[in-house]
C-alpha cells in the first residue's frame, strides 16, 4: 500500500463529500456502479444496484432517486443519473448517467488517476 494512492482516493471520495458531508458510502458506490455499467455499455437497473451495492430494494430506491431528484429522507436532487422503463420489461427501471453525472464522476476519476504514477 502506498501512501501516495490513499492520498489519491481520499482526495476523489472528497469530490462526493463537498456534494454532502453526511453521505454514506453505499449513495457512493450507487452512482459509481451506474458510471460503471454505462462505460461497460451494460444496462443496470435498480434491482441490480441491490446485489452489486449490497443493500435493500427500499435503500436502492432511495440511492437512486437521491442522484435523480432528491428524496425527502436523503436531500440530494443532483440530477446525475436518469431512470428509464425498460421497454422489454415494463417492471424494470433502468438508470443512466446524465451528462452533469458523468462529468462529475470523470471529475473523481481524474483526481483519482492523478499524482504520482511513478511509484505505481
Amino acid at each position: 500500500m502506498k501512501s501516495n494512492e490513499i492520498k489519491r482516493l481520499i482526495t476523489a471520495i472528497q469530490c462526493f463529500s463537498e456534494l454532502d458531508t453526511k453521505m454514506q458510502a453505499s449513495m457512493m458506490l450507487t452512482l459509481l456502479e451506474v458510471a460503471n455499467a454505462e462505460a461497460t455499455g451494460t444496462p443496470i437497473s435498480v434491482k441490480d444496484l441491490e446485489s452489486k451495492v449490497n443493500i435493500l430494494s427500499g435503500r436502492s430506491t432511495r440511492n437512486v432517486y437521491y442522484w435523480e431528484d432528491g428524496h425527502q429522507e436523503t436531500r440530494g436532487g443532483y440530477q446525475f443519473v436518469e431512470v428509464h422503463i425498460d421497454p422489454l420489461d415494463r417492471r424494470r427501471h433502468l438508470i443512466s448517467m446524465t451528462r452533469k453525472g458523468r462529468a462529475f464522476v470523470e471529475k473523481a476519476v481524474s483526481i483519482f488517476n492523478s499524482g504520482d504514477r511513478k511509484d505505481d
